[in-house]
């Protein structure tokens, strides 16, 4: 399959966090967790396969996850380590939407819908 430029540009972004180290905010936040940074290409790669919309942009969240963000942030999905100190394990997911019209309603479905199937896939993968 042919990934589309907006994908691709969006996907250099994602591993360009790879490139942050230690207090890359100047208030004591992780390096960018690599397991967060695999989980938002493979969600990243599942919007693509399903003709979903491209994120307009990513970004570090201080607890060294990424956040990739459509409209102006008023739709998110965050990728965070779970776990304390340097128990860090796997990704918890937090999803933030505003929803203002059918547009949008259309936007979250097509944005929840690939990441459930993302997280059955995790299921069945631990379950063999």
């Amino acid at each position: 399959m042919k990934i589309l430029k907006p994908y691709l540009e969006i996907q250099k972004e994602i591993e360009d966090l790879k490139l942050l180290e230690s207090n890359w905010n100047s208030y004591l936040a992780p390096p960018i967790d690599l397991q967060c940074i695999s989980k938002a290409k493979q969600y990243l790669l599942l919007l693509a396969r399903r003709g979903a919309p491209p994120p307009q942009g990513v970004c570090p969240t201080n607890y060294g996850g990424v956040e990739l963000y459509w409209q102006s942030e008023d739709f998110m999905v965050d990728f965070n380590p779970s776990g304390s100190g340097g128990e860090r394990h796997y990704s918890i997911v937090e999803v933030s939407f505003e929803i203002k019209d059918k547009k949008d309603m259309e936007l979250a479905t097509q944005l929840l819908s690939v990441l459930s199937n993302m997280q059955l896939d995790d299921i069945v993968e631990g379950v063999h």
